[in-house]
């Protein structure tokens, strides 16, 4: 959700924005159907980590968030419920306008390949179609913001090296 709104605020009107990082942006709209399947299998995520599913909380430490977040990740969840899930997921995939923005706006958009980051990966693609000087950079195997989660010295210096250009 990041993403998108930092992408809006640098489209903004009397906003200049000077560097702009994405780390898995799902920017594209999606069908009604796609949003309520997904929102659907999280509802089910979250009820299975409000008991203290085994498998769930397993695949939490390997694919979503280090342990170290685990009792924050429940702190939240607890008190998420579905139509919460439903209202995330349906601002998230809303309609986005790639524009243009000014040419000394730099652009920086990171993406995995796995599970939803296809998404990711095209709204890079438009986000460099409308804006040129925006550069992608993708990491093979990696969910969505696992780099930033699992490695986040890797995810510095990748920042750092293109602010640094």
């Amino acid at each position: 959700m990041g993403g998108r709104i930092s992408a809006t605020l640098a489209g903004m009107p009397k906003i200049t924005v000077e560097n702009l990082i994405l780390d898995g942006a799902p920017l594209l709209s999606l069908p009604k159907i796609m949003i309520a399947f997904m929102a659907k299998s999280y509802v089910n995520i979250i009820n299975k980590s409000k008991n203290r599913d085994s498998k769930v909380i397993e695949s939490f430490k390997k694919d979503f968030l280090p342990e170290r977040y685990l009792n924050d990740y429940f702190a939240l969840a607890d008190y998420m419920n579905e139509q919460s899930i439903k209202n995330a997921f349906n601002s998230v995939f809303s309609k986005f306008e790639f524009k243009k923005y000014d040419a000394t706006c730099n652009i920086l958009f990171l993406h995995g390949t796995k599970g939803n980051e296809s998404v990711s990966k095209k709204s890079a693609i438009k986000m460099k179609e409308a804006n040129p000087q925006t550069e992608i950079r993708n990491f093979e195997g990696y969910a969505h913001a696992q780099l930033l989660s699992f490695e986040t010295s890797k995810w510095i210096k990748e920042v750092q090296d293109f602010l640094g250009r």
